[in-house]
């Protein structure tokens, strides 16, 4: 595989959908398969692109994304980005993964030792269930909310992205990918800010 090889986004704008088709298969699995997540890392900006192919072998794949908004000048428009750069999920349950890194916009299956590293039980099923709230962007004077896109800013996890898991009076639980691994984190509510573009 070669680092000349095609991204997903075209000027930070929406995949392009000739290159790769999900499979009927992978389109009809049953949500009973959806449940066995590992965490794999693609080429930069190929996010989605790397999902779409692996979808037309016949895997379930999952890229969290947010939306922004960008402007030129006086035009505005919105841009679907990859909530963790270079990061997507992929259901393993059932399938064998040996050849999943051979899929085009795939780098690597990150594993622990011999085996996928598998993601906690509900943690990708949460940021599933959260998509939609991250479709629109994030208005600036809004109160935070499960679901929205994040960033610390403090510690040494300052500006990773993040997704609000839950909160209260006091403090926030947040899902941040660490080390290639999907962990909730309570941070207090003043420690965070929206995500820097």
């Amino acid at each position: 595989m070669t680092s000349s090889m095609p991204i997903c986004y075209r000027n930070g704008t929406d995949l392009d959908s000739s290159r790769a088709e999900p499979s009927a298969e992978a389109s009809t699995r049953s949500p009973a398969r959806l449940r066995s997540w590992a965490v794999l890392t693609t080429h930069p900006n190929a996010e989605l692109w790397a999902a779409a192919n692996l979808q037309a072998r016949g895997f379930t794949c999952f890229v969290p994304t947010r939306t922004v908004l960008r402007r030129n000048g006086p035009i505005a428009r919105t841009v679907r980005l990859a909530l963790f750069p270079s990061y997507a999920f992929i259901n393993l349950q059932g399938s064998g993964w040996i050849n999943v890194c051979h899929s085009p916009g795939v780098r690597t299956l990150l594993r622990n030792g011999n085996q996928p590293a598998w993601c906690p039980d509900g943690t990708v099923e949460a940021l599933q269930a959260s998509e939609h709230t991250r479709a629109t962007p994030l208005p600036s004077h809004r109160s935070w909310r499960p679901g929205d896109p994040c960033q610390l800013t403090t510690g040494p996890f300052a500006h990773m992205p993040a997704v609000i898991h839950a909160l209260d009076d006091h403090s926030v639980t947040i899902t941040l990918l660490m080390f290639g691994e999907l962990r909730n984190v309570s941070v207090n509510n003043h420690d965070l800010s929206p995500i820097n573009e």
